[in-house]
């Protein structure tokens, strides 16, 4: 955590409970830490549980540099019925079918959908539509047709069979929905199929491991700006340099690439800025002190 006159600052990572939004988790955070500055780096949907990171004070500037954004989840599918959500929460949608398929059918078909593929979102989502959140569309009763994304799924595998439900694990690109890799297996085994819950184990640096909480959650569980930022070009200022940059002024980049977004330490190892390097100088383009 940085100067305790600033406010925390950092990165907390949230194990969020289900029946929870995002949202109110972020509110949450605000409380316990007395911030009035918090954001959450990847929305988790209110029935699924897991890693949901969460910046706080300046560090809600860093976002856009927490460049390594892949996804990991395990869960459940309930093969034998599609749902308007495509997962538990919705509303089922025609008869519930046999599950005439076994475990080596399944595993094969989670298979194919391993690579870079085009996923339609669930029509019940954040994708906007003429500035809409589709999810708004649909509660009127006028559920958009979204169109495909290119999404990358690293890992899809089955951990557990107990018909009608199978356990999996996948590691994914961000934006790739897993509401929609369950609806999408279900039609391809014939069987429709939705997502029964859903667990994120990771989100790009953040891991399960190092989640608390809400409850739990406090000071000593951020984690600082250099923690999460610190494999990128690194710069290190005096106490005279380090002046310069909170009156956003250049300092010598000492080695760092020309191009790059640098890292700036004081000499308390703690993160100060992010900057960019031209021509020998580092220009400062997000301050944390």
């Amino acid at each position: 955590m940085e100067a305790a006159s600033q406010g925390p600052i950092g990165f907390l990572v949230v194990d969020k409970p289900a029946g929870m939004t995002s949202h109110d988790v972020v509110d949450g955070v605000r409380r316990r830490l007395r911030t009035r500055k918090a954001g959450h780096l990847g929305t988790l949907d209110p029935m699924a549980t897991g890693v949901l990171p969460v910046s706080v004070g300046k560090a809600t500037r860093l976002a856009r540099y927490i460049t390594d954004t892949a996804k990991e989840y395990t869960g459940a599918i309930r093969l034998g019925r599609d749902t308007s959500t495509c997962d538990a929460a919705g509303t089922p949608i025609g008869e519930e079918r046999a599950v005439a398929v076994d475990r080596q059918h399944a595993a094969r078909a989670m298979a194919g959908f391993v690579g870079t593929i085009l996923q339609t979102p669930p029509a019940f989502s954040a994708k906007k539509v003429a500035g809409v959140p589709a999810y708004r569309l649909a509660r009127r009763g006028a559920a958009p047709e979204l169109a495909p994304v290119e999404v990358a799924v690293t890992a899809f595998e089955l951990v557990g069979w107990d018909p009608p439900d199978l356990e999996f694990r996948v590691a994914c690109s961000s934006g790739t929905y897993v509401r929609s890799l369950a609806r999408d297996l279900g039609a391809g085994l014939g069987t429709g199929g939705h997502l029964r819950s859903l667990r994120r184990t990771r989100s790009g640096p953040f891991r399960l491991g190092d989640a608390v909480r809400l409850e739990d959650a406090g000071p000593e569980h951020l984690w600082p700006p250099g923690r999460v930022l610190g494999d990128r070009p690194r710069v290190e200022v005096d106490d005279a340099e380090r002046e310069s940059l909170g009156h956003g002024r250049a300092v010598p980049s000492a080695g760092a690439p020309d191009g790059a977004d640098a890292c700036v330490f004081d000499t308390n190892g703690r993160l100060v800025a992010v900057a960019r390097v031209e021509g020998g100088w580092a220009h400062p383009k997000v301050v944390l002190i």
